[in-house]
């Protein structure tokens, strides 16, 4: 038992050093090579815009129809991981070591995860390391949840997310359809329309341009790892600022890795378990609330000027230790699995 056990740690954490060479990449290629930042936040941009939506539409494209009748849980568990994002971290950023501008920010980058871009990435990774995993919880499966859940999640980020951590005014109504919104309700569309049959057919030519876009959607999580390296290549820390940094780096990793992975337990054993939750919705749900803050902040921050030191070394800090947590909460998660 213990040898298997330590033979997943160590699969599992081959498969995360993936996601860590990229932003690593980024890191040498912006800091070390001299490489100008405006590209970095061109792979950005792209990424929000073009690859990650078109990701979602694919994955969710080739998806069993049948699913979209389990699917239903996972717009009502974005707002409630929301609203548990924003009471876990409260108590924590109300100490008074925080200013004002630095509890808001640290509100919003404790309450939203990187709901898009991990997930997919391991959906992606681990099958090819733990294959029977895959085949247990439903890998195939759980973009489409992924996508569903971020139709609401996406939009608050955007909106409630990058108010906490810019205070660049309120949310504004046009930006509660983002790009990745589009992709998920296109691909929401193909299943629900009947379209994947014809899209589908290698006979027509419909099915040569869908395996185009899937090529595009494919360079989401390299692009966006090279990006947040390069990013935190960037930082320059001032003296006097390096306590604030940590500081906000330590209230976040509380909250993201020692509250919510708290309120997952307590979430298996009062709610999912009793009512029969499968297990691909147990497994996404366990995604989805064991996560590092959302990159998408890199690009807030970076956007508007405000915050972008905390951002990035909070993201530097949080991925890290997801690096070395991510293993130890998935023996955890698959003991509870067992057991129940």
């Amino acid at each position: 038992m213990r040898l298997q056990s330590a033979a997943m740690v160590l699969a599992v954490f081959y498969a995360l050093l993936q996601l860590l060479f990229l932003s690593g990449l980024g890191f040498v290629l912006s800091r070390l090579r001299g490489w100008p930042r405006e590209l970095f936040h061109g792979f950005n941009r792209f990424v929000a815009s073009v690859a990650l939506p078109l990701s979602f539409f694919t994955s969710i494209a080739r998806t069993d129809p049948a699913s979209l009748r389990s699917s239903w849980i996972f717009p009502i568990a974005a707002v409630a991981t929301i609203l548990l994002g924003l009471a876990l971290s409260a108590p924590v950023f109300s100490t008074p070591g925080f200013s004002r501008d630095d509890r808001r920010a640290g509100l919003g980058l404790s309450t939203f995860g990187n709901s898009g871009y991990l997930p997919l990435a391991l959906m992606e990774i681990l099958p090819l390391s733990l294959p029977a995993l895959s085949g247990r919880f439903g890998f195939s499966i759980a973009p489409l949840y992924i996508g569903t859940y971020l139709m609401v999640y996406s939009p608050a980020l955007w909106t409630l997310g990058n108010w906490l951590v810019t205070g660049t005014g309120r949310p504004r109504p046009g930006e509660l359809v983002t790009p990745p919104f589009v992709g998920i309700v296109a691909g929401l569309a193909v299943l629900g329309f009947g379209l994947q049959r014809p899209l589908l057919d290698q006979a027509l030519p419909f099915y040569h341009v869908f395996r185009a876009l899937e090529r595009i959607g494919a360079t989401t999580v390299p692009l966006v790892m090279v990006a947040l390296g390069a990013m935190i290549g960037e930082l320059a820390f001032e003296p006097g600022t390096r306590r604030g940094l940590f500081g906000m780096a330590a209230a976040v990793s509380v909250v993201r890795f020692v509250l919510f992975p708290a309120a997952f337990v307590a979430a298996y054993f009062l709610v999912l378990k009793p009512l029969a939750f499968t297990p691909a919705q147990i497994w996404t749900l366990f995604l989805l609330m064991h996560l590092p803050p959302a990159t998408n902040f890199s690009v807030m921050a970076s956007r508007t000027g405000r915050n972008e030191a905390h951002v990035s070394f909070t993201l530097l800090a949080t991925y890290i230790i997801y690096i070395v947590a991510l293993p130890l909460y998935l023996l955890l998660f698959l003991r509870l699995a067992d057991a129940g």
